[in-house]
């Protein structure tokens, strides 16, 4: 196949491959849960990505826990006038959400796997 025919072959199949009819399909894919795992997530009592999406900073651990729904497990320390606390959520599937807080009050978070926005 020569360059020229390569490239009109090209032109005239790569833009077929990436039409698209603009239907609103949703196909969940390896980052998004469908529908069923949400509500078992939510069920079963799982912390989700929207949980966590609501959780501002300087907020207390009593607020934390009314939006989480649960309570974590702490490890807690105090040095001079400054208590810290890290408690750690785990979801069953091994997802979790760490936060940090200083004097009662969050200064940082972090998740791993969360899924969900129910």
């Amino acid at each position: 196949m020569t360059g020229r025919t390569f490239a009109l072959v090209l032109l005239l199949v790569l833009p077929a491959c990436t039409q698209s009819d603009h239907s609103d399909h949703s196909f969940p894919t390896a980052n998004q849960p469908t529908e069923e795992e949400e509500e078992s997530e939510a069920e079963a009592g799982e912390i989700s990505m929207r949980q966590y999406l609501q959780l501002r900073a300087g907020m207390t651990h009593d607020e934390v826990v009314h939006i989480l729904g649960r309570d974590g497990k702490a490890t807690r320390k105090k040095r001079a006038q400054i208590s810290t606390a890290i408690v750690i959520w785990k979801n069953e599937r091994g997802s979790n959400l760490t936060v940090v807080f200083e004097n009662d009050r969050l200064v940082s978070k972090s998740q791993m796997g969360l899924r969900g926005f129910r």
